[in-house]
């Protein structure tokens, strides 16, 4: 199932396809996002954003309308 990474709850892991032109995109990719097998949602801030999430040996907090840029597979 292809989704975005916002949709992903806490535990819930996908496998990153690409990542959508936007002014945050450049960035992702240096940090290697498409690089790694799997992107786990660790926790959400009390108010719910941002969200952890763990890829390779980093945690990475982002903004959900961030998140969104990133396609997953579920």
């Amino acid at each position: 199932m292809l989704s975005d990474l916002s949709r992903l709850s806490p535990g819930e892991s996908g496998t990153p396809l690409e990542v959508v032109p936007s002014p945050l995109s450049g960035k992702l990719l240096e940090m290697g996002i498409l690089s790694q097998p799997r992107v786990t949602a660790l926790f959400a801030a009390p108010s719910g954003d941002p969200v952890a999430y763990q890829w390779g040996g980093a945690v990475v907090a982002l903004r959900k309308k961030d998140a969104r840029w990133i396609r997953i597979r579920v």
